[in-house]
């Protein structure tokens, strides 16, 4: 084998865009209590720009119901910094599945959803 730092005469490098993806992602909830209203606080890393009617899906566990108005709030206890909150311009979407289950589209507005961490919370029943 070559060593790999030496020149190579038909070798090169291409500049790829970031891969589409999320990162980081993570749901805690207030209570574990079946039938309870509950808190349920999120957590995710978007890696690229989310475009203009581009968004994120959520979808609950069998059992979860989140509220039928869904809006992201910002979560009370964010100490960290580098945590962002969903852009004014997100728009919510509660729907039912074939399975019966309900979910959420946190679809992006004009401006987009930059590449940042985020943290919200969503109301919702266990």
């Amino acid at each position: 084998f070559a060593d790999p730092l030496t020149p190579r005469a038909f070798a090169h490098v291409f500049p790829a865009p970031p891969v589409r993806a999320l990162s980081n992602a993570r749901v805690h909830s207030k209570s574990s209590v079946e039938g309870k209203d509950n808190h349920f606080t999120i957590t995710v890393r978007t890696v690229t720009h989310i475009h203009q009617g581009g968004g994120l899906l959520i979808w609950p566990p069998a059992g979860f119901v989140f509220e039928t108005l869904c809006t992201p709030q910002r979560y009370p206890y964010s100490y960290e910094s580098y945590e962002a909150m969903l852009p004014s311009d997100v728009v919510c979407i509660h729907r039912p599945a074939a399975d019966g289950r309900m979910y959420i589209t946190l679809m992006a507005g004009a401006a987009g959803i930059a590449p940042a961490s985020y943290k919200f919370q969503l109301e919702g029943l266990n």
